[in-house]
């Protein structure tokens, strides 16, 4: 294992701790269920859906409560609240006199409403560090016999707010054996959604890679599309988008060429969570690019990570990648560069 790799590892994992202790900083659960059994439990509520409560303790994780079981409840959040009068309401959740009821306070309104008439609760996040999420991830893999290193490291940090979605994202796969050169895979990206009425947005974005085995000493990259949400509620989340993109790339082998690029772009992206015990998430992203500047080029960037919950905050992933292009710099390269690792992930 080289001097580089290990001094990599230790930076990543500094990051790794404090990521940590800054994301659980901005977590405050302070809401509070009451069940028919007797139970109290203060956490985080998520949101309801299908009769289903998900709630997010810190020493339990997040686990799913049978709605009808909730006698009590309280949060001082805000919440998108559905009935099954087909009513939206909207307020904090604060307690009533009556067990089987909550009464919904927004401003000097103050609603009363039975429990089991409310058939969804979505949470609205007000205040800028409440509208954050993001998890990192740290995956190695090592092999004695070869001395064969594998680094997964990355993070992703989203502001989601009613119709603007900001999202920042990198990570980086490091390979090193002792009898191969070490490989290197790295992205990172900003992007941004403007969201019109439920299901539309425009999207743009900013890239750059890095992928030696596919002879990319950097690419960056400028996209603009639009795009449209099929499923978007708290469980399910799917959308489609395409537009054009610009990239300039520069190869990693000699002799050292610089290209300029116009692409033709379709992505798809899913998010499903799992009501399990454990917890189950599943993340699958496409990305496929047709060349206008060179003629038959096509290249596919495909992610699907999977997610156990272990404990509070922190699951176990097996992570997919694979990066394809029938046309890399130099026509002499391998054509795709594909990998899976597995480690733990921090979630907020």
């Amino acid at each position: 294992m080289d001097f580089l790799v290990r001094a990599t590892m230790s930076k990543l994992f500094s990051l790794f701790i404090f990521f940590i202790l800054t994301l659980s900083a901005f977590a405050q659960r302070v809401d509070t269920i009451h069940l028919y059994n007797g139970d109290r439990i203060t956490g985080e509520i998520k949101f309801m859906n299908g009769n289903k409560l998900s709630f997010k303790t810190d020493r339990a994780g997040t686990i799913a409560i049978e709605w009808p079981s909730v006698k009590r409840i309280y949060s001082p959040n805000f919440y998108d609240i559905s009935t099954m009068s087909g009513n939206r309401l909207y307020g904090s959740l604060q307690y009533d006199n009556d067990e089987d009821s909550v009464i919904i306070v927004l401003g000097e309104d103050r609603i009363k409403k039975h429990l089991l008439d409310i058939i969804s609760i979505d949470r609205i996040k007000i205040k800028f560090f409440d509208q954050l999420s993001g998890s990192i991830f740290l995956n190695v893999n090592y092999a004695n016999a070869n001395e064969n290193l594998q680094l997964n490291a990355g993070f992703d940090i989203t502001h989601r707010s009613r119709k603007f979605v900001n999202a920042i994202s990198a990570n980086t796969l490091i390979t090193s054996t002792a009898t191969t050169e070490r490989t290197d895979r790295n992205e990172a990206s900003y992007t941004f959604q403007r969201i019109y009425g439920v299901d539309w947005f425009i999207a743009s974005s900013l890239t750059y890679q890095r992928n030696t085995e596919l002879n990319i000493g950097y690419r960056n990259q400028l996209f603009a599309g639009g795009g449209k949400y099929f499923l978007r509620k708290p469980s399910n989340e799917l959308y489609l988008l395409s537009g054009l993109s610009a990239n300039q790339e520069q190869s990693f082998i000699e002799p050292i060429t610089q290209t300029n690029n116009v692409e033709f772009v379709a992505a798809l992206s899913y998010h499903q969570f799992k009501f399990r015990n454990p917890q189950f998430d599943v993340l699958a992203n496409v990305n496929s690019f047709t060349s206008f500047t060179v003629p038959g080029r096509f290249r596919l960037d495909v992610e699907i990570k999977l997610m156990w919950e272990l404990f509070s905050d922190f699951k176990w992933n097996i992570t997919f990648y694979e990066n394809f292009d029938n046309k890399p710099p130099g026509g002499e390269n391998p054509t795709n560069d594909w990998n899976i690792s597995t480690g733990i992930t921090y979630t907020l």
